[in-house]
């Protein structure tokens, strides 16, 4: 009688991943496959949609490694809770680089990341499924200072010597300390990023057709799109992209970010002066 494959801890929060009583030649972050024959990577700017995404394809029946990966590390938030992702984000890093991360993904498995698009990251993420989320850059960079807020509200020690910004008395002044304090490394890295749009085989998604902001038509037309990326059937991608919007993940910070009595002219010109118009638009919008 055949015995059932395991998984047996190796490290602490590792596991290695069995098959037909062999083991796989190397780490696996988790040992469950999903219901897809390949990697996929979940390639997004910050603040464009990352959780979201990654909570559809999960509905869509793939495993959710719960890694967010990087050029030279990781943040591993396995088995933990959202508040602990959010108030205990300074624990999470591993010096894993991608390299050897990708490795540890196997089919029918996703992990995140806000990856740049070079040669050696091609070439290392080549053979996985690849999925691009973007979003206009004045509403992600808005979201993303009340993410860091959020964070630092709920961590002491999180960023100890770039949280000034934070203690200003009005949401425009310390979106205006932000965008002076982050805005430049924001923009290089959405500009890095972007490049992956012209790669073939990488499905492009926007987070406001997400959304549904250009009607129900085109939000349905990406749902399907992001289900046959993935090998599922185009069906039931309206239905699992339905299921999570609005919900509970790790960036999410309640309500949808908006402009409005926030970003004034003094927010606009530091963007500005950063070049963030000129990356907009490389990514398609104004």
């Amino acid at each position: 009688m055949a015995r059932r494959s395991s998984a047996r801890i190796i490290l602490p929060g590792l596991e290695r991943a069995t098959r037909n009583d062999q083991e796989l030649h190397f780490d696996a972050f988790k040992a469950a496959r999903g219901n897809c024959h390949s990697k996929v990577i979940l390639l997004t700017i910050p603040k464009s949609g990352t959780y979201m995404l990654a909570s559809m394809v999960e509905k869509l029946g793939l495993v959710d490694l719960e890694v967010h990966l990087s050029e030279s590390l990781l943040s591993d938030y396995r088995g933990m809770s959202l508040e602990e992702k959010v108030s205990q984000a300074r624990l999470v890093n591993r010096d894993i680089p991608l390299q050897v991360a990708s490795r540890m993904v196997q089919p029918g498995q996703f992990a995140v990341g806000h990856i740049p698009c070079s040669a050696s990251t091609r070439n290392i993420l080549s053979p996985f499924t690849r999925i691009l989320c973007i979003r206009e850059l004045r509403h992600a960079l808005a979201s993303y200072a009340r993410f860091e807020l959020k964070r630092i509200e709920a961590d002491p020690e999180w960023l100890p010597d770039a949280r000034e910004w934070a203690s200003a008395n009005t949401d425009t002044r310390r979106l205006h300390g932000f965008l002076s304090t982050f805005g430049e490394g924001y923009l290089a890295l959405a500009r890095s990023i972007l490049s992956w749009a012209h790669e073939p085989n990488v499905l492009v998604c926007r987070f406001e057709h997400l959304l549904g902001d250009e009607g129900p038509a085109v939000q349905e037309s990406i749902a399907a799109a992001i289900a046959l990326q993935v090998g599922m059937p185009r069906c039931l991608g309206i239905r699992t992209l339905r299921e999570v919007v609005g919900k509970p993940t790790l960036t999410y910070s309640g309500q949808r970010t908006t402009l409005h009595g926030i970003w004034d002219d003094t927010a606009e010109a530091i963007f500005r002066r950063l070049g963030g118009p000129e990356v907009n638009e490389a990514l398609g919008y104004r």
